[in-house]
Order: structure tokens, then sequence, then C-alpha cells
């Protein structure tokens, strides 16, 4: 899984593991921005992996089409990840 994620790091924005031990379940979300094929493609490698189950869900990039004008002492990437964040939760 790990090796994987490394990859495929060029569209994973952000990764968080949950061990739910009282189940015997280990959970790993990725917040990953990229065109379908990428992310679909990373998405069943992942789902080939023994032992994994894999949901997915694609929203549309409302703001991929707005400038890029980040906030003062904030770079491109830190304005991507930001709207990134904003459209994972809105």
């Amino acid at each position: 899984m790990n090796r994987l994620i490394s990859e495929n790091s060029s569209i994973v924005l952000g990764r968080m593991g949950l061990p739910l031990r009282e189940h015997g379940l280990r959970l790993i979300s990725l917040i990953v921005e990229g065109n379908t094929d990428a992310i679909g493609k990373m998405a069943g490698q992942i789902g080939q992996l023994e032992g994994v189950e894999i949901k997915s869900m694609i929203m549309k990039n409302t703001t991929a089409d707005l400038p890029l004008n980040p906030q003062p002492g904030f770079g491109v990437q830190a304005e991507r990840e930001r709207r990134s964040a904003y459209r994972s939760y809105s």
C-alpha cells in the first residue's frame, strides 16, 4: 500500500490512517487531485491488493477554471491544497 501511494505521490494531497483495533480494521483515507485516468489507475492498483477493500468518490472540480491567487504568505501549491480541502468538505 505504501509503495503504491508513494508511486502516485504527484496526485496525493493528504493521507490519514485510522486503526480500529476493536473491529480489527485499519482505515486509510486519501485525498487526491488528478484526472479520472490517474485516480482510476491508482484505485485499481490498490483494489488488487490482498485483503484490501476500496471505496472511492470523485467530485467535480468547481474551482479549476479560477486563476490561482495565493493568499499573502502562501504559494500556489498551498492555494491548491486549500481549494482541494474546501472541495472535499463542501
